[in-house]
């Protein structure tokens, strides 16, 4: 009744999902800014900095989310909590509460401005035309290992070409991706590389990967074994080479 519509992600981009994305990046900075030294009290400031985030206003909706929620704005802190309490102690953690409120509200305003010009600094406008090839970042899920590895930044970062074939929005387009590929293929620009030269081969391979985007791993064999204490315990692990991949992936 209200237009509410369903808005589909896009894969290895979680800027699709800002909203969720940005909330827990201001938490994890309120947390580590504020409670640094007294983290063993950090529950004691959350809801303060609930508060804060909720009635602090947004450039990008021009409101407080608070606002946005209820249609109203939020009553000051101190109504909220007490109103007009005539004990000392309760004004004190009043006036208090308020000048912590300030300068959080301050520090989020300098580090939204901040992760601006930084996001700013690497942003580049580009764009493709439906029959271009375009190489396609991926970054699928590995699992850790337990043998320190050399030469990770030395591996495929991208895969293809692969044809565009249809633009979606502002800042997605659709690939031809293998048939048996089975990853969703609307994918942001950000994931994108155009090819360049005249002679284009078009690859069929890319990494298994399941419905969601994870990687397949299918034990193959076990390379090494070796025990480690943990607390009072003995425990055994495995070094294991997964089927269709390098010696160097084991974990």
């Amino acid at each position: 009744m209200v237009g509410t519509e369903l808005a589909t992600s896009m894969s290895y981009h979680p800027q699709s999902e800002g909203q969720t994305e940005i909330v827990n990046k201001w938490i994890e900075g309120y947390l580590r800014n504020y409670v640094a030294g007294q983290q063993r009290t950090w529950i004691k400031w959350l809801h303060l900095g609930e508060y804060c985030y909720n009635t602090t206003y947004h450039m990008s909706i021009r409101m407080t989310p608070f606002k946005a929620l209820y249609g109203y704005e939020a009553l000051d802190y101190a109504d909220l909590a007490f109103g007009d309490s005539r004990a000392p102690k309760a004004k004190d953690w009043i006036q208090d509460s308020q000048d912590i409120m300030k300068i959080l509200k301050e520090n989020l305003q300098t580090a939204q401005n901040q992760q601006k010009m930084y996001a700013d600094r690497h942003r580049i406008e580009r764009s493709f035309e439906v029959g271009d090839f375009v190489y396609l970042r991926l970054q699928p899920y590995r699992q850790s290992s337990l043998k320190k590895k050399g030469g990770e930044k030395l591996k495929f970062r991208f895969y293809g070409p692969y044809k565009i074939i249809r633009k979606v929005g502002e800042v997605a387009y659709e690939l031809e991706l293998p048939q048996e590929s089975k990853i969703y293929n609307v994918f942001h620009v950000s994931s994108l590389k155009k090819t360049l030269g005249q002679h284009i081969a078009p690859s069929t391979e890319l990494p298994p990967l399941d419905d969601e985007g994870l990687l397949i791993l299918i034990p193959e064999q076990i390379i090494q074994t070796r025990e480690r204490k943990l607390k009072n315990r003995v425990i055994r692990e495995y070094l294991v080479q997964w089927k269709e991949l390098l010696p160097e992936d084991a974990t």
